[in-house]
């Protein structure tokens, strides 16, 4: 797992430090789960501020979204429903091709 957090800051382009900062965990948390398991609400953490999965985290899995279930994509279903209605008729008209050119790959 803290070789996956390393490959995901080095990407991110922060340093461990960092990340703990900005995820909300004390110094050093994260290294110390090198040699003690971590806390599951600490791990959620790093995933949220990555947008991954803690499956993949843990290597589990190697699809970072996997956590994308029913109910998240239903959600960003409906909020993308939502900011479409707000929008111009013009965008309206240009987006429209798009949603059909992806709900047709989906089939």
């Amino acid at each position: 797992m803290l070789e996956r957090i390393k490959a995901l800051c080095k990407h991110s382009r922060i340093t461990i430090t960092e990340l703990e900062r900005k995820a909300g965990l004390g110094r050093s948390t994260i290294r110390f789960w090198d040699d003690h398991p971590p806390a599951v609400d600490k791990v959620a953490k790093v995933a949220r501020y990555f947008d991954v999965s803690v499956d993949y985290l843990i290597g589990n899995t190697d699809n970072p979204q996997s956590h994308k279930n029913v109910g998240d994509a239903m959600y960003d279903f409906i909020r993308s429903l939502e900011l479409l209605s707000r929008a111009t008729s013009e965008v309206q008209e240009h987006l429209e091709p798009l949603l059909n050119y992806s709900i047709e790959e989906k089939d």
